[in-house]
């Protein structure tokens, strides 16, 4: 960490490219009608 600072420059952070992409994939199935993608079945077909 640079001198007099809390915080370390320059590091890179996978959460920002981890939901940039997740709303480029969001986008994606918008464009092309696709489902609505959950983690739990909303459907009762489990």
């Amino acid at each position: 960490m640079p001198a007099g600072h809390q915080n370390p420059f320059g590091e890179a952070t996978q959460w920002g490219d981890y939901h940039l992409r997740e709303l480029a994939l969001y986008v994606q199935r918008l464009a092309d009608n696709g489902p609505y993608l959950t983690f739990f079945s909303t459907s009762g077909d489990a």
